[in-house]
Order: C-alpha cells, then sequence, then structure tokens
C-alpha cells in the first residue's frame, strides 16, 4: 500500500521547491542558449531551423528584437 506519509515533511517540500526551482533555470538557460545559436545563423538559414514548439519560436523572435535594439541594429 501507498502512504503519503512524506507530504507532511518539511524536507520532502524543500526538496520539491529546489527540484522545481532547477528545473525552472535550466529550461530558461537551455531556451537562451538555443535562441543565442540560432541567433548566429545566417538569414537563409534560420527560415530554414525547424520550431520544435512554438513557444520557442515565439522566444527567439522575441530575443532576436532584443538583440537587434541593443545592438544599435534597429
Amino acid at each position: 500500500m501507498i502512504t503519503f506519509a512524506w507530504v507532511a515533511t518539511p524536507e520532502a517540500w524543500v526538496a520539491l521547491i529546489t527540484l522545481v526551482a532547477i528545473e525552472i533555470v535550466l529550461g530558461i538557460d537551455n531556451i537562451s542558449f538555443i535562441s543565442i545559436l540560432v541567433a548566429r545563423l545566417p538569414v537563409v538559414k534560420i527560415n530554414k531551423a525547424p520550431c520544435l514548439f512554438h513557444a520557442h519560436c515565439h522566444l527567439h523572435h522575441s530575443s532576436n528584437h532584443l538583440l537587434n535594439i541593443l545592438t544599435g541594429r534597429i
């Protein structure tokens, strides 16, 4: 029989919150890394690069726009 006594322990909640925080940070890091790599592609290849999921495509275009503003290209 499965018991859920662990839910009442503070150690379990600290571990869960730590795991969620690490996952969020690493997820953002991965998206940033992919966006930087794709931003370095030539324009012809950027259009050919597959968008694995819609959020990444939107984030990529937003980060490119921000990069262009910061570097003075716009």
